[in-house]
This record gives structure tokens, sequence and C-alpha cells, in this order.
């Protein structure tokens, strides 16, 4: 088969009619459908195991979300356990002001007390806490908080072990104001979390 060269814009190109072939199919597999960007064409199937999580209208599991996505907010406003994910944190709170949660009375459960963060600076993915959890891993935070936030007026407290046991810091770790990194001695150490009493 016969090779033919060709110059465009001052740059050569080998042009080889088999070759162009599969550049062309290429192309094809590239180009995602109108409406359908490539990030939800990534998207895993519907359903699968452990801790499920709504995003973008399905239900995907929360592990796999938290590992193939750069930062996710997740808020458990709906119930104890029952996660809804956003690509942002804006859009979380967005989501939570146009349905008219409040984050009013900090000292009763299903009301927003805190947000954690999985990087220092508030940064990476988030989790804003409506409930108390005696396993974080139940929701895909084990060992994973850098960061702090509280609504004003409310605190949290956290616990190194599962099951609100303080383990080696001798008793939970309190935080009632914003606390942009929890430290050396504390990062990626908490295992459970309450609201302050």
């Amino acid at each position: 088969m016969e090779r033919m060269n060709t110059k465009m814009n001052n740059k050569s190109f080998d042009r080889n009619p088999r070759g162009a072939r599969w550049a062309g199919l290429l192309g094809l597999l590239l180009v995602a459908p109108v409406g359908c960007g490539p990030e939800e064409s990534q998207l895993p199937e519907e359903g699968g195991s452990g801790v499920m999580a709504s995003y973008r209208g399905t239900q995907v599991s929360l592990e796999w979300l938290l590992r193939n996505r750069e930062a996710v907010s997740c808020d458990d406003h709906l119930g104890h356990g029952i996660i809804s994910c956003y690509d942002s944190h804006p859009e979380m709170m967005a989501s939570l002001e146009s349905g008219k949660v409040s984050a009013q009375a900090c000292g009763t459960h299903g009301t927003q007390y805190a947000t954690i963060w999985e990087h220092f600076g508030y940064s990476g993915s988030s989790f804003t806490l409506f409930y108390d959890y005696s396993n974080l891993g139940s929701i895909g935070w084990n060992d994973r908080i850098s960061a702090v936030q509280v609504v004003s007026g409310c605190s949290a407290r956290f616990f190194q072990n599962a099951g609100y046991d303080s383990g080696a810091f001798g008793g939970p770790i309190p935080y009632s104001e914003n606390t942009w990194y929890v430290g050396d001695v504390f990062n990626d150490q908490f295992s459970s979390v309450s609201r302050g009493g």
C-alpha cells in the first residue's frame, strides 16, 4: 500500500489509508453523546455492594465515589446513613438551602452540626453531618478526617476508635469552632463522631 506524505501547517504527517480508518474509529469512540459529559459515562452500574449514595440521580457505591472522584461533598440530611452526594460543597449547600434544611437547634439528631473534610484547609471531599456515627467506616470516613467545620453554637466530639472509644486519646476530641487542620496527632485518626453535649 502506498504511503503519502502531506504537509499541513508546516508539519509533516504520514498519511496511511488504513491508519486514517483507525483514527476515524478512535475519533468516534472519543466523542461523547450530546448531553452526556465524560464523567457521567464513567459512573458505575447502578447498585453494587457496600454503602450506597445518591449521586446524579442514581445510586452508586459510596466507596467507588470517594475513590474515583477528586472531591465530592456528601450529607446525611435525609436520615441516618441515607447519603446524598454532589460534585462540590457549594452545590451540596445550595441543595440543602433549596430543601429548607435548617442548621439550627444543633442539640437534636437530624440537624446539621459539622462538616468533616478529607484534607487540611477544607479541601478534598467533605461530609456534612446531621447524625452521630459510632463507626465512621459505615459512611466511608474512617481515618480520613483532616479538617472540621462546625455550625455556629454547635460542637462535635471525635473518637479514635469505633464505638465512641477514645483509645489512646484519653477522651473525646471536641471541636466547637472551625479547624482548618486537626493537627499531626489527630490527622486521619478518627473512627467515630457525635455531636457535642
